[in-house]
């Protein structure tokens, strides 16, 4: 329960009545996510998938360990924003997320995979057992995001 109050952030301690009625579901959500974690280790693709640096997409199309690619003087594909306009940029996001599911799960399904759901039997990656859509980020929470990482750069 520690670690709730830590996360909290606002400094007051839970009441005990509240603690103890949060205690069962907090045993049950750690003992799934254990037997997940378990369960995911135990996968073909598990050790292939942990065992990777951290790579970025270089010039050319070469998928590289960050390290690699600047040690080859290659530099990553700038990042760019097509529009300032904040709903165009959103709109652009959400038919990127669409082409990004039909990769794993070919059109028309691809297109029609809601958010927050899995596909399995992915034919681009076999070694994948299933695949989740987070969907395109909320409005309002791609409004929190920006503001919090662009806004101290606008000087405001």
């Amino acid at each position: 329960l520690h670690a709730v109050e830590l996360r909290c952030g606002d400094g007051h301690t839970l009441p005990l009545p509240d603690a103890k009625d949060l205690l069962p579901p907090l045993r049950e959500a750690l003992e799934i996510y254990s037997e997940a974690h378990h369960h995911s280790e135990q996968t073909d693709g598990s050790f292939t998938v942990s065992g990777l640096p951290n790579m970025r997409l270089f010039r050319d199309g070469f998928l590289l360990a960050e390290g690699e690619g600047f040690e080859q003087c290659r530099e990553p594909y700038a990042i760019r924003q097509v529009s300032d306009n904040f709903g165009e940029l959103l709109f652009h996001a959400s038919r990127a997320q669409v082409a990004l599911q039909e990769i794993f799960v070919p059109p028309p399904s691809g297109s029609r995979w809601p958010p927050g759901s899995t596909r399995t039997s992915l034919l681009c990656i076999k070694q994948a057992i299933f695949a989740y859509n987070p969907g395109v980020k909320q409005r309002q929470a791609a409004e929190i995001k920006a503001k919090v990482h662009f806004q101290p750069g606008d000087g405001e």
